[in-house]
């Protein structure tokens, strides 16, 4: 069996890759194609500015790239939204309150999990967080990408999605 290593072909994000969609620093990405062949990618912290925090902190975003483009480094070609700005397709207020059953639980942030696609249905998968590590459920954003109803909690099957809920 040959061993091989991989090979940084370009930045994905950040200055001079993703400015233009106002994405100077983002973190925990899925990619997946799309029905019609392009490349939709599913973002979760993003600021303007490169590194973590700042203005302009949203999540999930989605960036869409052509996928001729793979072998290269992906060729950004837009973002959902209206406009270049790539904008926060799971609406919520950061550390704002969301119900849970009976309960209310702060969240800090959405962050993408997995798109899935069903035949012509794709579907967001997230985690809803009172911070990284602290999760409060998992859940399904449904073909339109608002919520479904569909929750899973945290410290399922012992945990193993993530660190047990407060």
């Amino acid at each position: 069996m040959t061993e091989r290593l991989a090979t940084k072909v370009a930045d994905l994000t950040g200055p001079g890759t993703t400015d233009r969609f106002g994405i100077g620093g983002t973190d925990l990405g899925t990619t997946t194609t799309a029905q019609h062949g392009h490349l939709v990618s599913v973002f979760g912290d993003t600021f303007r500015r490169a590194g973590g925090g700042g203005p302009g902190w949203r999540a999930p975003v989605v960036l869409f790239a052509a996928p001729a483009s793979v072998p290269t480094g992906l060729c950004w070609t837009g973002s959902a939204g209206r406009g270049t700005y790539a904008r926060q397709v799971v609406r919520y207020v950061h550390h704002g309150w969301r119900r849970w059953g009976r309960r209310l639980r702060r969240v800090a942030t959405i962050l993408p999990t997995d798109v899935l696609t069903v035949g012509d249905d794709m579907y967001l998968h997230v985690m809803v967080c009172r911070e990284l590590g602290n999760v409060h459920w998992t859940g399904d954003g449904g073909r339109t990408w608002q919520p479904t109803g569909t929750r899973w909690r945290a410290d399922l099957h012992s945990g193993p999605r993530s660190d047990t809920p407060p």
